[in-house]
């Protein structure tokens, strides 16, 4: 097997792995602390307090992954991961109620949200060439998302919310064997051409620094922030929105494993696509479908309706996330790469964030189809400010002369 396609292999059961550690704890999650006791209003503020503890612990570790090798992306995700097995074991063991329950699940939830970003940096710790394929690799993990989320949905229903935080265990477990195997791998040969092609492009930015240079890049972001308000919205409340028209756990199960499934084309075929568009513009159209896809949610009554709104994961969810990893990489520094592909992945836990806490509320106070309606307005307000930021983001890079080409 030559090297190219072990690597291929390799970081395609990283995020396949990881999306299975993942799935249980954010695409179960509500339907796990429901299940125990919790009202919808208790979920939001536990989903909002891990998404706030992300929003720290992201940019703390990104610097310190972008100046310091020793803190590399496989070793901060293994870091993670142990903390998730530990809490999920505590919760399967003990299966406690109240406050108790409360942290360790939040903990968990926190360490969940900010291993996504080092997973995707993972791929540039292991490859240099352009040998992986990230939308490929990607496109397994939403496969492996999807199986797991149609079996979980089934299993919950015959064995019990119990054998959630047990599936958390069991798939932590082989993912920390399959790290161990990674770090051993770049060890003298990935690790070292990490931080050369890094170091060549210069000391990395502080937080402050990388914000002034890249403005409209904020701008942008917060447009983006406020188009995926819908999607955390429905990813954390999907029980509530699939019982709001007729639905159950069972009918959740199989429309998030649909979803996930619709979201490998795009992925798949992203590095074919960005050959005739570029990825700012991949990223358009992505955040389009998002809205598109929020007014079909809003729209809906009954589940095979809402189970065709959540086709709009075709041209969204797929396509933004291969898109923002290469678009985030080809208009910031090299030396800067953890720290932009964190932007991306701190606007959307910080969306997470605002419709945790705001969304159980609003759920209970304004109704499920009010909700949905106002953050189908929300994604309209956000396209229109990327329309505007987009542009510019383009043409300051063009004024400024570089791109990350060394990662490419």
């Amino acid at each position: 097997m030559g090297l190219k396609s072990r690597l291929n292999i390799t970081y395609a059961a990283v995020q396949a792995i990881f999306w299975v550690v993942c799935c249980p704890i954010a695409g179960f999650g509500s339907a796990h602390l429901l299940a125990v006791g919790f009202s919808s209003v208790d979920v939001g503020i536990m989903l909002g307090l891990a998404n706030v503890l992300a929003v720290v612990v992201q940019p703390l570790l990104s610097e310190r992954a972008d100046a310091d090798e020793r803190f590399s992306p496989i070793r901060i995700v293994a870091v993670l991961t142990v903390a998730m097995l530990a809490s999920s074991a505590a919760q399967a063991a003990l299966m406690p109620g109240g406050p108790v329950m409360a942290v360790l699940w939040t903990f968990s939830a926190t360490c969940s949200i900010s291993a996504n970003v080092f997973v995707t940096a993972v791929k540039y710790q292991l490859d240099q060439d352009r040998s992986i394929d990230f939308g490929a690799c990607r496109a397994v993990g939403s496969l492996a998302w999807a199986a797991t989320s149609s079996s979980l949905g089934f299993a919950v229903e015959r064995f019990g919310i119990r054998i959630v935080p047990l599936a958390v265990c069991a798939a932590a477990i082989a993912f920390l064997a399959l790290l161990g195997a990674c770090e051993l791998d770049v060890r003298g040969r990935a690790a070292r051409r990490f931080h050369e092609a890094v170091e060549s492009a210069g000391a990395a930015s502080s937080w402050p620094e990388f914000i002034r240079e890249n403005r409209w890049l904020m701008l942008l972001l917060l447009g983006i922030g406020l188009v995926y308000l819908h999607h955390a919205l429905g990813s954390y409340f999907s029980i509530v929105i699939v019982e709001n028209v007729g639905g159950d756990e069972s009918d959740m199960g199989l429309i998030i494993a649909l979803a996930a499934l619709l979201e490998i084309p795009g992925m798949v075929l992203f590095s074919h696509i960005e050959k005739r568009l570029d990825a700012g513009s991949v990223l358009l159209f992505s955040l389009a479908m998002f809205a598109c896809k929020a007014i079909a949610i809003w729209a809906a009554s009954t589940v095979l309706q809402l189970t065709f709104a959540y086709s709009f994961q075709l041209f969204s969810y797929g396509l933004f996330t291969t898109s923002s990893v290469s678009f985030a990489a080809r208009v910031t520094r090299p030396s800067d790469l953890v720290k932009a592909q964190a932007c991306f992945s701190l606007v959307t836990t910080a969306s997470a964030v605002f419709s945790s806490f705001v969304g159980g509320a609003l759920f209970q106070m304004l109704g499920v189809r009010s909700t949905l309606l106002t953050a189908a307005v929300s994604a309209g307000v956000g396209l229109a400010i990327v329309l505007v930021s987009l542009p510019r983001i383009a043409s300051s890079r063009e004024r400024r002369g570089w791109v990350a080409e060394a990662l490419h």
